[in-house]
Order: C-alpha cells, then sequence, then structure tokens
C-alpha cells in the first residue's frame, strides 16, 4: 500500500469516497434484495462485473490520469461528483425507501 502515498492527497480522498459510497450502494441493495427474498449469489458475480466495476474501473483509471496532468484533475472531480450524486441519490431515494418496506 506504500504506492498510494505517491498519488495526491485530493485524488486519493475523492477516489475513496466515491468507492465507499458504490460499495454502500451495492451492499444496501443486497441487503434489501435479501429481505424480499431476490438475492442470489449467483448473480452477485456479474452484478458486480457489469454495475459496480465499470464505475471503479472508471474513476481509478481518471485518477490515475488525474494524478500524472494536472488538467485531467477538473474532469475527474467532476466525474467523481457525477457518480456521487447518482449513488448517492440511489441509497437516499430508493434503497433507505426499501429497508423499510
Amino acid at each position: 500500500m506504500d504506492y498510494l502515498n505517491y498519488l495526491n492527497p485530493n485524488v486519493l480522498v475523492a477516489l475513496k469516497t466515491a468507492i465507499l459510497i458504490i460499495s454502500l450502494d451495492t451492499i444496501i441493495g443486497w441487503i434489501i434484495a435479501g429481505k424480499n427474498g431476490e438475492f442470489s449469489w449467483e448473480k452477485a458475480p456479474q452484478f458486480l462485473i457489469k454495475n459496480v466495476l465499470p464505475y471503479v474501473g472508471a474513476l481509478t483509471v481518471l485518477a490515475i490520469y488525474a494524478h500524472l496532468d494536472e488538467y485531467i484533475m477538473p474532469i475527474f472531480l467532476v466525474a467523481v461528483g457525477l457518480v456521487d450524486i447518482k449513488f448517492g441519490k440511489d441509497i437516499i431515494i430508493e434503497k433507505i425507501k426499501g429497508l423499510f418496506n
């Protein structure tokens, strides 16, 4: 984990925040699916590959480029902001309602 010390702290915090929100959305979705009896371990890897990995992968690639080139930093920050808004909205509006229904 020593290589993380080389990343710009702003990039690292933004990336960690986005990954945390994406993970939280995924876990709450799985809890709701389990509660409703719809969760399937067989479908979990496919869900991760199709719905989670593209966001995490794209943000990680942008984070590396933002670290290497300061002109990419605004693009990275906008992308992180949009992902945070999307998944934050999903958590607040859909997932929290699903937990209490």
